[in-house]
């Protein structure tokens, strides 16, 4: 079995224990007996069980950035059919996002509630992954300002603000409960990014 085979076949392997167990009670042994291999050649492939961590996070932070499209026009305004299909491809975004983290469940909840502090190379990663969300939902506030939709605001905290709101909405509404309708819930997150807890204008 080639080398890249094998590391897939571990980090594969590793991810429902992680999901499972939760990271600190999961043990290189669980991993190696789940792979079907001695743990010298685990070992051959990683040095410890954070390496195989970190490649489950990397992936997952491919995986959401893939889920991101820029949103940028020149336009200063929208006519109230443009604004519609904004705020739909926002919800789209948003909903895609949403059904990953609902198709990895666990694995987000020890994303959340275990990595961070792991190690300083864990914490890197997740930064990167905040950051692109922030950067995501900043651009998109930003051209909601531009098309007057919303009030002028700093987008800086206001995409913090948003993003906060995600997370929680991510760990109360998916992860600590059973799911619900994710096009819903998608839609009520749209709202609250642009409208807050005000009606949405008509």
């Amino acid at each position: 079995m080639s080398k890249p085979i094998r590391r897939a076949m571990i980090i594969k392997a590793a991810k429902p224990l992680f999901a499972r167990k939760g990271f600190h009670n999961t043990t290189i042994e669980d991993i190696y007996k789940a792979c079907e291999i001695a743990q010298g050649t685990l070992y051959l492939h990683f040095k410890n069980k954070h390496e195989i961590f970190r490649a489950l996070v990397i992936d997952l932070l491919d995986r959401i950035q893939a889920l991101i499209k820029p949103v940028y026009t020149e336009k200063p305004g929208i006519t109230g059919h443009e604004r519609n299909e904004f705020l739909e491809f926002i919800k789209e975004k948003n909903l895609r996002i949403l059904e990953a983290v609902n198709q990895d469940r666990d694995l987000f909840r020890i994303l959340l509630l275990e990595a961070p502090g792991l190690n300083s190379e864990i914490d890197q990663i997740l930064a990167r992954m905040n950051g692109i969300m922030f950067k995501q939902i900043e651009s998109e506030l930003f051209m909601a300002q531009r098309f007057g939709m919303i009030r002028r605001i700093d987008t800086n905290i206001g995409a913090n603000m948003v993003l906060g709101t995600m997370l929680m909405v991510i760990l109360t509404c998916l992860i600590e409960s059973d799911p619900p309708d994710l096009e819903e819930l998608a839609e009520k997150v749209t709202d609250v990014q642009f409208f807050g807890i005000q009606k949405r204008p008509v």
